[in-house]
């Protein structure tokens, strides 16, 4: 009895020396049942992300789609690694889960599957994020994270003025065979 309590003492004692952080699974996470969504997330949304243990902000871009309660997709980060990963989660009210499957990129080893919890206010979105498995030595194992829908290319402001995106087409200005000519 007395090695036992000695090994969880050793134990405990290493974690807070190294700095362990909680291990997370995706059965960890259950979406609340608040009825058929309230919104619709289909689109590309510009999201970022917190890591606290290390003070680092990265960004990634979402293309989600939405079927109901499903929503699948894709995400791209903007890390050294350029990282890409495969989207899916459902919708329950103005809620939402989502589990990113980072693909593995060379020669870095895989990131972890990651599950994004956030409540969609106002058309943007904020949650926390947390990695599953052991997270590497430095970096927390979950953090804030927010996104907001990306502006359509081509887009006209609320004023009417073009955003500077509209194409640029040889015909804009062109004279109409109908409007005629005066010479």
């Amino acid at each position: 009895m007395k090695t036992l309590a000695s090994t969880a003492a050793i134990i405990t004692g290493l974690t807070l020396l190294t700095g362990c952080e909680r291990q997370y699974a995706k059965q960890d996470f259950a979406l609340e049942n608040l009825g058929p969504p309230s919104v619709d997330v289909t689109g590309t949304w510009t999201a970022s992300w917190q890591d606290p243990k290390r003070g680092a902000t990265e960004a990634f871009t979402m293309d989600l789609r939405q079927k109901g309660t499903n929503l699948a997709g894709a995400a791209a980060f903007m890390d050294a690694n350029g990282t890409k990963a495969d989207v899916t989660g459902q919708m329950s009210g103005t809620k939402l889960r989502l589990l990113m499957s980072p693909h593995p990129t060379a020669p870095y080893h895989a990131t972890p599957e990651t599950t994004w919890l956030g409540t969609i206010t106002n058309g943007t979105i904020a949650g926390t994020w947390y990695f599953h498995g052991r997270v590497d030595r430095g970096y927390a194992s979950t953090g804030p994270w927010s996104a907001s829908p990306k502006p359509a290319t081509g887009a006209i402001s609320q004023d009417g003025a073009a955003n500077g995106n509209q194409p640029i087409r040889s015909e804009t200005n062109r004279t109409s065979s109908a409007a005629g000519s005066r010479r």
